[in-house]
């Protein structure tokens, strides 16, 4: 086993960060969804930005596989159908970019969305908290579409769609239900995309992923017990600062 982490050549504070990122994967998934954007800012400045997306999604479809296991029965799955065909045509564009664009700039367009999502988070909890969102097709498809192809570029679409879904005006419960399965039913999506057209999902990128599993399952019983003693704000908080940090740091 040692051997076999020896072979990926990470320092310790690599390893500790990439811990860090799959515990955060456990957290977002079962307790508080602010803590996904950290993800892959955090994984590309590690192993890069196209790689990082195919590394951490296996993890996310994990992830994902708690959250469903939790709110299964509180899906709108008219909501999903409607967003999915939207979201399936971003997909396709961000494969489309992300496969004429070198590292460098796909780590740059990884940090715009991650900063995007800040913008709009901060923007809906902190400035606008009674802000009204429109319940429109042409909303549908501008969430969708943009949704897929941050999804696609770096991992990175819950801010985005979290705005279509609070359109819908759902309580808490049909929220994350919803959520939780149309993030599910995007990532097995895009696990061919990386397989087959980008590469980055492979046996090596597998045996790295298992590794972090138990982090996961780590930050997921953090997510479901933990993080309800926790103020949800400044736990936010911090994660945007660090997520900000993070970001820049992959344009810098």
């Amino acid at each position: 086993m040692l051997d076999f982490i020896r072979s990926y050549d990470l320092t310790v504070t690599q390893w500790t960060l990439s811990n860090l990122a799959g515990a955060l994967i456990g957290i977002t998934k079962t307790g508080m969804a602010g803590a996904g954007i950290l993800v892959v800012p955090l994984m590309a400045g590690i192993v890069g930005g196209k790689a990082a997306a195919g590394l951490t999604l296996p993890l996310l479809s994990m992830g994902d596989l708690f959250a469903v296991r939790y709110f299964h029965g509180h899906a709108d799955w008219k909501t999903i159908g409607r967003l999915l065909p939207w979201t399936t045509l971003g997909l396709a564009l961000g494969l489309g970019v992300g496969s004429l664009i070198d590292d460098s700039v796909f780590k740059a367009i990884i940090a715009v969305f991650v900063i995007l999502g800040l913008a709009l988070t901060i923007w809906r909890d902190y400035v606008k908290k009674d802000l009204r969102i429109p319940n429109a097709w042409w909303f549908a498809v501008g969430m969708g579409v943009l949704s897929g192809f941050a999804s696609m570029i770096g991992n990175a679409a819950g801010a985005i769609s979290s705005l279509y879904f609070l359109s819908m005006r759902f309580g808490k419960n049909a929220y994350l239900g919803t959520s939780a399965w149309y993030f599910m039913i995007v990532n097995l999506l895009k696990l061919p995309l990386h397989i087959f057209f980008w590469k980055t999902i492979n046996a090596r990128s597998l045996g790295f992923g298992l590794l972090l599993i138990p982090a996961v399952f780590a930050g997921a019983f953090i997510g479901i017990r933990i993080t309800r003693r926790i103020p949800e704000k400044p736990f936010k908080l911090v994660i945007l600062a660090f997520s900000a940090i993070a970001a820049l740091r992959l344009i810098l």
